[in-house]
């Protein structure tokens, strides 16, 4: 099963709240409050935010059919889970050859390691998606 997430560019509003709660769903207490004000390694956002004038959206893996990035990663750290493609942190070594060869730019370099957007995995619709005030994410599993 695939899995997408899609960005209606004419309900966005640029109001952000999808890399909030990326944040806070990434973040070691899970709290909103908590991951802002008192976390001291925020963890980034796993999404990527695009606004040029009036016309803006989201930016997340988009799960290829054929990924270049687990063809490009030398050191086997790229797999595909249940329809995701997922990067092994521990595995992953910061040769960044996943983020020079993604099409959509959706995969982003860490500290010493890539991190991309991993569509919430473990939940079943993710986490951007549920909490997009104009419903401009949308989820699809085929």
């Amino acid at each position: 099963m695939k899995r997408r997430i899609i960005c209606n560019e004419d309900f966005c509003i640029g109001c952000r709240l999808c890399e909030v709660h990326c944040n806070v769903k990434h973040s070691k207490s899970r709290d909103i409050i908590l991951a802002y004000k008192y976390e001291k390694e925020k963890e980034p956002s796993r999404m990527t935010f695009e606004q040029k004038e009036q016309v803006c959206g989201s930016i997340v893996c988009m799960n290829c059919k054929d990924p270049l990035c687990i063809k490009a990663c030398s050191m086997g750290a790229i797999k595909i889970e249940d329809g995701t493609v997922i990067i092994d942190t521990d595995r992953c070594v910061g040769c960044w050859m996943c983020v020079m060869v993604c099409p959509f730019g959706a995969i982003k370099r860490g500290d010493k390691k890539a991190f991309k957007c991993d569509h919430c995995h473990d939940e079943e619709v993710p986490i951007c998606v549920l909490n997009c005030p104009n419903k401009a994410l949308m989820y699809e599993a085929d």
